[in-house]
């Protein structure tokens, strides 16, 4: 060691700099990992899955079976009154689906397949949205001469099915409200029509139902299981949460903002990718989506008393953002910020994609700084693994 200090005394002290900083990271990164172990993490969870989920679930189970109850009326006796009811509660039921679908946990798992797919096809698969609703496939269906029921929808393909085809059953671009309901009374298909209808919303309350209970503590219970898992490994439910996080926020930013944009098409404007376009919902959703991602990451719905999220967690953490501002609080400044851009707004996006797209770009913009915030510095002030990747390079 002297003989070293002698021959090598220039670097003496960057040497020692060098060690200094080296124990100073490992002290951070060790009480870094102090910190996260010592949290009351369960609280957090149990504060997200009470004030959040469990509410949120039944809210979505509620909107459901009252659009089914309404089905049921209109298929005895379909009346114009009945149809804007039918629309008005299919309005409700998607945006309370909007606050829930990316939480693949519990009876939500598999996203790629299963009970989201009969709700919600264009999560399942995104890069679709520019075909939703399978106008073709549905108009092949309405020719049939055969009645559909529950049993039969079963077989039927995942894009004849959930919102998007209901949608497309009650809302139309270029006919009137009396046009529609004229569908449903005189005609060829219209006894299909009908059945059709009924079918799918009947399948959509089903589905609700199972989602609500899964999460329920006196039901299935999951609620149990996501408490527990309170680690940050790719198997907890911290881990499970900011990976559905950033799903959710990539495909907001991706396939639901720019794609309408040309962004993903070589500069070819698609407004037909405007997911919920044919209602003219789409602002209202994409907010909606937002507002879901929001409210679990505070721990409690928009309105309610203040209770446990992921802000607490990266408060406990001491996570910063540059010039020493909270992570926190940056990351729900944003997420106010994006939400900001889907409101107010007096055109349809699926118009505004067509003559005015800066608004969308403008929602585009705040999608990407919400997501840094999420993907890089709320993931690794956490400590959790990255699994989902997006393919848009961006």
């Amino acid at each position: 060691m002297k003989l070293l200090c002698f021959r090598m005394q220039g670097l003496i002290v960057p040497l020692l700099i060098f060690v200094l900083l080296a124990q100073s990271c490992k002290k951070d990164s060790t009480s870094t990992t102090d910190s996260f172990s010592n949290l009351d993490r369960k609280s957090i969870l149990s504060s997200i899955a009470t004030n959040v989920v469990i509410p949120e679930t039944k809210a979505f189970e509620s909107s459901a079976k009252s659009l089914q109850t309404e089905s049921d009326s209109f298929q005895s006796h379909p009346t114009l009154a009945g149809l804007l009811s039918l629309k008005s509660k299919w309005k409700i039921a998607l945006l309370s689906w909007r606050m829930i679908e990316f939480l693949e946990l519990g009876p939500m798992e598999n996203a790629t397949s299963g009970i989201i797919a009969d709700i919600d096809y264009g999560y399942t698969r995104p890069s679709d949205l520019s075909s939703l609703p399978a106008s073709n496939d549905i108009e092949t269906l309405l020719s049939r001469s055969a009645l559909v029921s529950s049993s039969t929808l079963d077989s039927f393909g995942a894009k004849v099915k959930g919102f998007s085809a209901i949608e497309y059953l009650l809302f139309s671009l270029t006919s009137s409200d009396q046009q529609v309901l004229s569908s449903y009374i005189t005609g060829n298909s219209a006894k299909v029509r009908l059945s059709y209808l009924q079918a799918l919303c009947n399948q959509l309350a089903d589905r609700a139902a199972i989602i609500s209970s899964g999460w329920d503590p006196a039901k299935g219970n999951y609620t149990s299981t996501f408490v527990k898992a309170d680690g940050r490994d790719i198997n907890s439910s911290f881990g499970k949460l900011i990976n559905a996080l950033v799903k959710e926020n990539e495909i907001l930013k991706n396939e639901r903002t720019s794609r309408s944009l040309g962004k993903l098409n070589s500069g070819i404007h698609q407004p037909e990718a405007i997911e919920n376009r044919i209602s003219a919902a789409s602002w209202e959703s994409v907010q909606a989506s937002i507002q879901g991602m929001k409210n679990i990451f505070e721990g409690n719905i928009s309105g309610m008393p203040a209770s446990p999220g992921i802000d607490d967690l990266l408060n406990e953490l001491n996570s910063q953002f540059e010039g020493g501002q909270k992570l926190s609080e940056v990351t729900e400044g944003q997420f106010n910020l994006t939400i900001a851009k889907t409101q107010g707004q007096s055109v349809s996006m699926y118009e505004s994609a067509k003559s005015n797209p800066a608004l969308i770009e403008n929602l585009y913009n705040e999608l990407k700084k919400l997501l840094v915030l999420i993907k890089v510095d709320m993931t690794s002030n956490v400590g959790v693994l990255l699994t989902y990747t997006d393919n848009d390079g961006d």
